[in-house]
């Protein structure tokens, strides 16, 4: 249900939504019914823009029973169809090929203020809901395309993972959405990737998952060096160096260093030069 509404006022308060915007966004969520208020909760995890095929991956239900509520809330104007009309929506209903349609939501504020119509205590579980369906239910490709968005989620409900094996996938999928970021040249977002990944390790990582735990440590140190962050890039390398189990895995971990080194000598020389 929807919290009642002094409790949202004051939540949207906080947003520093001004008074007359929060007194509409009040006024429209009164009027939605439970099932409307459901797409809205999970519309506004998945974030500001969400296809069909995501939310019928998590909601579960049939196609055009979807379809119907979501009309609904384009008929009040919280969200807007993007690649796809409004009619088209109605005399498609059921229709698959509506899958890939895209949807906003009319404001960012609108956004947040559905966000805020999930309960504090649910909404770790919900993203993590979220994640895990999209994961399951998709190609390896479309996995690919997804990756960082299925790693948002998955990272939002983290702190409900407790199980190994399932950290040990969680940090792997961190590793793939750091190597996607750092090919595109965002090698702070790849940070936060990498570093996430190493934080969900369990403690025995090293010695029960080698080979992952080693290319973590490896893309978090030269990531760190990108991005100025020496000391961290450093003391990745010296504990590859020290864990590193093949003169192989030893060699490629002393040539990062040299690399690293160099261009430190370097900058320090220019630096002495200027």
């Amino acid at each position: 249900g929807v919290p009642p509404n002094q409790v949202l006022r004051a939540k949207l308060e906080k947003l520093e939504v001004s008074e007359n915007v929060a007194d509409l966004i009040l006024q429209k969520f009164q009027e939605l019914s439970e099932k409307e208020i459901e797409i809205l909760k999970i519309t506004s995890c998945i974030g500001n823009t969400f296809d069909l095929k995501t939310l019928a991956t998590v909601i579960k239900k049939p196609l055009p029973t979807i379809i119907k509520t979501l009309s609904k809330l384009i008929e009040t104007g919280a969200i807007i169809p993007i690649n796809t009309s409004y009619r088209e929506l109605k005399f498609l209903n059921g229709d698959s090929s509506l899958l890939n349609s895209e949807y906003k939501y009319h404001h960012d504020k609108v956004q947040q203020a559905a966000y805020l119509l999930n309960e504090q205590n649910e909404i770790a579980s919900l993203h993590l809901l979220i994640g895990k369906r999209m994961l399951t239910n998709m190609q390896d490709k479309e996995i690919e395309t997804k990756i960082i968005e299925i790693v948002e989620q998955l990272n939002n409900g983290k702190d409900l993972i407790l199980n190994n094996s399932e950290k040990i996938e969680l940090a792997a999928l961190n590793l793939r959405a750091g190597k996607k970021a750092k090919l595109s040249a965002a090698f702070q977002p790849a940070q936060e990737y990498f570093s996430e990944s190493k934080n969900i390790l369990p403690g025995d990582s090293w010695e029960k998952n080698y080979h992952l735990t080693f290319d973590i440590f490896k893309c978090l140190s030269e990531n760190s060096y990108i991005c100025g962050n020496f000391d961290e890039a450093e003391f990745s390398v010296k504990l590859l160096l020290n864990k590193a189990q093949t003169s192989l895995d030893k060699a490629e971990i002393y040539h990062i260093q040299a690399v690293q080194y160099t261009t430190m000598q370097k900058l320090k020389e220019a630096i002495e030069v200027a």
